[in-house]
């Protein structure tokens, strides 16, 4: 009775997931000191096992379907879109200066793909792969 209905607890379940999701890149973040190793925190946090239990991908699932007739999902959803996109563009921005925020949006959009694809397969999901797709998609846009 603590929830009004199924929404609301899909969107309680992603807050968590989100926290959790920022608790990954945090303390990746603690141990970068250089704008590629913070990018690369940003993209392993993205792809950590715990983002690959099969509850918090079937709530992912959920969640971007709700988002699309939901205005507090798709509130929460550009809330994280936003957030990816700004922490990545300002680790970017020492690398690439104007070109941080597309790049940056580029990245969350593969990130995006990746996670989904990744979560989708029938084989276990590959997070270390998938980091590894990203940072050469990034390395290759900053000539490094």
């Amino acid at each position: 009775h603590y929830f009004g209905g199924k929404e609301d607890i899909l969107l309680a379940a992603m807050r968590h997931v989100m926290r959790e999701y920022a608790r990954e890149v945090l303390n990746g973040l603690q141990c970068a000191n250089t704008s590629l190793a913070r990018v690369e925190a940003i993209v392993k946090g993205s792809f950590a096992i715990s983002n690959f239990r099969e509850d918090t991908i079937a709530a992912w699932l959920n969640f971007y379907v709700l988002a699309l007739s939901s205005a507090p999902a798709r509130r929460l959803h550009r809330v994280y879109a936003a957030r990816l996109r700004s922490n990545l563009s300002h680790a970017l921005r020492p690398l690439v200066d104007r070109r941080a925020h597309d790049l940056a949006a580029r990245a969350a959009a593969l990130i995006d793909g990746l996670y989904l694809h990744q979560g989708l397969a029938e084989a276990s999901p590959d997070g270390e792969a998938a980091t590894r797709q990203v940072m050469q998609f990034v390395e290759r846009e900053i000539g490094g």
